[in-house]
């Protein structure tokens, strides 16, 4: 397990440097055609905690102002498996269809 201490909002890791750069860097890129339309699913990962992070683009999204978007929590349960206990699996369908037809221009 790696310990890491906070120092003036930069984070170190023990025997490693201080972290200066971007606490979050893009690390892979694919084309997602789904049921909702064609997306670009892109992987980051942070240096701080290295946990990765996913976005669903939709379009070109560059030098666009009010994106849509959806934040989405983890939930292998319901995302994947459609369980009943809760609701992800609709909230994010429903996400990505919104997310579809308010594609940037």
């Amino acid at each position: 397990m790696n310990s890491f201490a906070r120092i003036d909002e930069k984070y170190a890791w023990e025997g490693y440097e201080e972290v200066e750069e971007k606490e979050v860097q893009k690390v892979a890129e694919a084309k997602l055609p789904s049921r909702f339309g064609d997306f670009r699913i892109i992987g980051f990962e942070n240096n701080i905690d290295l946990k990765e992070h996913v976005a669903i683009v939709h379009g070109e999204i560059e030098h666009v102002e009010n994106v849509l978007l959806r934040l989405h929590s983890e939930c292998l349960t319901g995302d994947v498996l459609g369980s009943l206990r809760c609701d992800c699996r609709d909230q994010l369908e429903t996400s990505l269809k919104n997310v579809e037809k308010q594609k940037p221009e």
